[in-house]
């Protein structure tokens, strides 16, 4: 992927946007519309035959080096992995 697409209540979090486009190294777009599913569907069941209309230029986070978040999410997958070998099948 070139960039994460994000809406909804969390997206509201600027600390997360930008985590998350730290972590992952992907630039993070959020739309002002943070009701996307809900207005998205309410569009749909009305048989909307025009594009949604854009309500704001959206926000950007570009990717910065986070050393700290990278290790710590390295730590958690680690154990992650560890916890679930040890699930029997």
């Amino acid at each position: 992927p070139a960039r994460i697409l994000v809406s909804g209540g969390v997206s509201r979090c600027d600390n997360f946007c930008r985590k998350l486009a730290n972590l992952t190294g992907l630039p993070v777009i959020r739309y002002a519309e943070s009701e996307a599913t809900a207005r998205g569907l309410a569009w749909r069941v009305a048989d909307c035959e025009t594009a949604w209309p854009a309500t704001a230029a959206p926000d950007s986070f570009e990717p910065i080096a986070d050393r700290a978040l990278g290790e710590r999410y390295e730590a958690w997958y680690g154990l992650m992995e560890r916890f679930a070998g040890s699930i029997p099948v």
